[in-house]
């Protein structure tokens, strides 16, 4: 808030002041205005005829005398014309007497001068100053204040019909202060109250509401609940653009029905894995027989491909590997059919071995095929009853490795 000096009369406003007290004229104050200059230290004030950079004209509200000594005029300046803010470093009182021009009457400096901001439709600002001018014999001057710049009766009851108070009023044009609802309340009761607090649980409602909306784009419906099923009459429908989220359930739950009814007796290679012993009886499940069959299929693949090489000179070799068996099969592929021996030493372990347990280990194999696409086939060469007429095959296609499997 600013801070000023106390007025300063000058010499025409004496001169007006000599007038009224002896009973010549009546000092009439149709106008204040503002200033944006500084006057330096040491102006003869009293002097000034009139104001420098003049930036506000307003008529006073009211005029009055106090103890004989001072008169005190009320002017009030808004923002609402004011393009630019500008600091108000001076203030100048303008009277007149019963004829003649309004003369600059009373000058008022800034310690501390006021900032008029500039308007703005969301939050307009006014000042209201009290100028008091110290005036011998002001009981005896006759005042009066400029009519426009007094509140009438009409002015008063268009101000009663504008009002806003608890049983009504427009307030669309009212600057409303939010007050935040409080932390970690979601979605907040609205019921009676201050209408800040009323606002700002409105505020987080829909803040809220936004947050956790599902559309189209986005949208969390993690917790978000199903309320009906459309049943889909099809077999295997499709999910299609478009469909509502009770279409789309109806969907996945006919689907799945129609596959429990189409595969429901289907018995899937998962199912059979290792699964070749019944463990009541001991009798060789169906899984086995496939397995078996399987195996059966392969080795005569390998038979005639072993009868064709075995025609064709140069394709076939003996070797001896001393360092275990590769993971890659292809590596272990000398020419397109070889006899060999693995020799795996005592305290040894191999990991690519088909039975991987600590040396010493002896399997006799027979690799073949053409690059990366081969097949071998294993027989442990030791005693070892636990392994006595077991035959394992493993087989490599391009970067597919099926480990080994045994299949006697």
């Amino acid at each position: 808030m600013g801070v000023y000096k106390a007025a300063v009369i000058t010499d025409a406003g004496q001169e007006l002041i000599a007038q009224a007290v002896a009973g010549g004229t009546t000092i009439t104050f149709p106008t204040v205005k503002t200033s944006s200059h500084a006057y330096p230290e040491g102006t003869n004030l009293a002097a000034l005829t009139d104001l420098q950079n003049i930036v506000q004209t307003a008529a006073p509200t009211s005029v009055q005398v106090f103890n004989d000594t001072m008169v005190q005029v009320s002017v009030r300046f808004d923002n609402s014309e004011i393009e630019q803010a500008y600091l108000i470093q001076t203030i100048g009182l303008y009277a007149k007497g019963a004829s003649g021009e309004a003369v600059l009457f009373s000058i008022v400096q800034a310690d501390t001068p006021d900032q008029m901001p500039a308007k703005s439709p969301v939050s307009p600002s006014a000042f209201i100053f009290n100028i008091q001018t110290t005036v011998q014999q002001a009981g005896s001057i006759a005042v009066t204040v400029n009519p426009a710049g007094t509140a009438t009766v009409e002015d008063l009851q268009l101000l009663g019909s504008q009002k806003v108070d608890i049983n009504g009023g427009n307030a669309s044009n009212t600057t409303v202060t939010i007050q935040e609802a409080a932390e970690g309340e979601s979605y907040p009761t609205i019921e009676s109250g201050t209408l800040k607090s009323v606002v700002g649980k409105i505020k987080r409602f829909l803040e809220s509401l936004k947050e956790d909306k599902v559309d189209s784009q986005s949208g969390d419906t993690a917790n978000t609940k199903v309320a009906a099923i459309e049943e889909s009459t099809a077999s295997f429908p499709e999910p299609a653009a478009g469909d509502t989220t009770k279409t789309l359930w109806g969907k996945v739950k006919k689907w799945q029905q129609d596959c429990i009814a189409k595969f429901g007796n289907y018995v899937l290679m998962s199912m059979i894995t290792n699964q070749h012993i019944n463990d009541t009886s001991h009798i060789p499940t169906s899984a086995l027989v496939y397995l078996m069959q399987q195996a059966i299929a392969a080795n005569q693949s390998a038979i005639s491909v072993l009868n064709n090489n075995l025609q064709k000179p140069g394709i076939v070799s003996a070797v001896r590997y001393p360092n275990g068996f590769t993971e890659q099969v292809a590596d272990m592929l000398k020419t397109s059919f070889c006899f060999g021996v693995v020799d795996i030493p005592t305290g040894a372990s191999d990991p690519y071995s088909p039975f991987p347990g600590v040396g010493p280990h002896w399997w006799n194999v027979i690799t073949f095929g053409v690059s990366n696409r081969c097949e071998q086939f294993a027989v442990y060469g030791f005693q070892k009853v636990e392994l006595d007429g077991m035959i394992f095959v493993r087989r490599q296609h391009d970067n597919y490795l099926s480990g080994w499997i045994q299949i006697l």
